[in-house]
């Protein structure tokens, strides 16, 4: 099996977050749709937690990466991006990039998400939003 992972060169586990926006649009829904409790499993450092409670939905985000303090999650986050961003370089050619122009425009908004994700994540933590 030649899974695209490792055509990426990529192995394990890869943090890689995303913006409420782009899960929004991957399964076409609206933010007023979203009814009752919503749970993001496998959450990463996406900000959509973040950005949906301050749009008023109720979300619980669970990932076993939020075992690590931030300084490790940092870390983890800034070697995914460089080994994911050396990888679409060389295999730019295979993707679509209508969502996000080019490799910058994808690269950027993960950092995006992050950026949120970290500047939200201890309160999150505290009221049990966000756990393990």
């Amino acid at each position: 099996m030649n899974r695209p992972t490792a055509r990426l060169g990529l192995a394990g586990v890869t943090p890689w977050g995303r913006r409420a926006y782009e899960y929004l649009a991957f399964f076409g829904l609206r933010a007023d749709q979203l009814q009752g409790t919503v749970l993001d499993c496998g959450a990463g450092p996406s900000s959509f937690t973040a950005e949906m409670t301050r749009a008023g939905v109720d979300v619980r985000a669970v990932d076993p990466g939020y075992r690590l303090e931030i300084p490790a999650m940092r870390r983890l986050l800034a070697d995914a991006e460089y080994q994911i961003g050396q990888a679409l370089a060389t295999e730019r050619d295979r993707f679509v990039w209508d969502f996000y122009g080019d490799i910058d425009g994808l690269l950027a908004a993960r950092r995006q998400a992050a950026d949120r994700f970290f500047s939200d994540y201890p309160r999150g933590r505290s009221t049990g939003r966000d756990s393990c």
